[in-house]
């Protein structure tokens, strides 16, 4: 498939401000997951293409990937995600990227 025909990505980076400890990459996936059904449903999941790509546990920093389109969709869900495994968070979007080597390298 050609270059123009296929679907333009971004990447958000996204922070993590836990209560008590350390929240782990599976934690926050399935928190991120369970918040993007709730607000979007599954077929606003499907056409935002949402993945959750990347977690560095020692920064607490993570990488979704979205469908261009729907950027601001992505950034309201990482709003909303209030708890993962009943810790009390908060993410933080960080930065918006075309490209997921300039998203790591530039913020993660």
């Amino acid at each position: 498939m050609p270059p123009s025909k296929r679907e333009k990505n971004r990447y958000i980076v996204y922070e993590v401000f836990a209560s008590d400890s350390q929240v782990s990459g599976e934690e926050i996936g399935k928190a991120i997951w369970k918040t993007g059904l709730e607000f979007l449903g599954e077929l606003g999941v499907a056409k935002s293409g949402l993945r959750v790509v990347d977690f560095d546990e020692t920064k607490q920093r993570g990488v979704i990937k979205v469908n261009h389109t729907h950027v601001e969709e992505g950034r309201m869900l990482l709003a909303l995600v209030k708890e993962a495994n009943r810790k009390k968070l908060a993410l933080r979007v960080v930065g918006v990227s075309g490209i997921l080597k300039k998203a790591r390298g530039k913020w993660v």
